[in-house]
């Protein structure tokens, strides 16, 4: 359940979420482009000038197909899942939480998917998995935080992690481009250019 800037009162169901604002009650499901009928999580992000996001949305994490934007303005749906671009981890997404810098983290069934927003409208996912410190890729439901020094805690079934925004390596070194071989229609250029 989340209550929303609105004044929305918003329901996860195992048939869709229901919205109940000044006293009407309205349900979308599958069919009015909610990504799957289970929702175990909804979330509502902060305003924030850190982010392009220019419009009020909700978010909705679904049992077995990823997480659906519900945009407050058009009233249009969009979903994002392990095969859409950007992509999730997986498609069973527990919960939801934000950092200050207005970027979303989706704990799923197989470790922590983060979009950040970026100025073009597009948005970068970055993927977490044991790797890079979780104790198991397999979240549990609701088992996620932002506590007060804005660190994304997370719960899996072998123990919990968080990571500290704050304290993240961006790796933004140019890497050199190396080209091993050239083909033009199914012939090998790279013997000619010697």
């Amino acid at each position: 359940m989340c209550e929303t800037s609105d004044g929305s009162l918003w329901f996860g169901t195992t048939v869709g979420v229901s919205r109940y604002r000044n006293g009407e009650h309205q349900t979308y499901d599958t069919r009015d482009g909610l990504g799957a009928n289970i929702v175990d999580c909804i979330f509502e992000p902060l305003p924030t000038t850190s982010t392009s996001r220019e419009s009020k949305a909700v978010w909705f994490g679904t049992r077995c197909n990823g997480v659906s934007q519900f945009d407050l303005g058009s009233k249009t749906w969009r979903t994002f899942n392990d095969t859409t671009s950007p992509r999730l981890s997986n498609n069973n997404v527990y919960s939801i939480k934000e950092d200050k810098q207005g970027r979303l983290y989706f704990l799923t069934n197989n470790g922590v998917t983060r979009f950040t927003f970026l100025g073009d409208g597009g948005i970068r996912s970055d993927i977490f998995t044991t790797e890079d410190g979780l104790p198991n890729n397999e979240g549990i439901a609701g088992a996620s935080i932002t506590d007060s020094r804005d660190r994304i805690w997370v719960g899996t079934t072998e123990g919990a992690a968080f990571l500290d925004p704050s304290k993240e390596d961006v790796d933004t070194l140019r890497k050199p481009l190396f080209i091993r071989e050239v083909s033009v229609e199914g012939l090998l250029a790279s013997s000619h250019l010697q």
